[in-house]
């Protein structure tokens, strides 16, 4: 996760500031940091995917292994 660290963390400092500005009732500022959180949000799902990817390819692999040692 090294590549998206920053954004993982940038998804979770927005969510910890969405909830302070709802309980301030900055509708303005909550609508902003929302599409904030939407566009981490992106970019670590895609992160996930990509990584899900790579495992499931790995353990692909590894299931054809035995049988090619057949």
């Amino acid at each position: 996760m090294d590549d998206y660290s920053g954004h993982y963390e940038a998804l979770r400092r927005n969510v910890r500031e969405l909830y302070r500005t709802l309980l301030a009732k900055d509708y303005e500022h909550a609508t902003t940091v929302a599409e904030q959180i939407i566009y981490e949000a992106l970019i670590v799902s895609r992160w996930a995917r990509q990584e899900l990817e790579r495992e499931r390819e790995i353990l692909t692999q590894a299931r054809e292994l035995p049988a090619q040692r057949l």
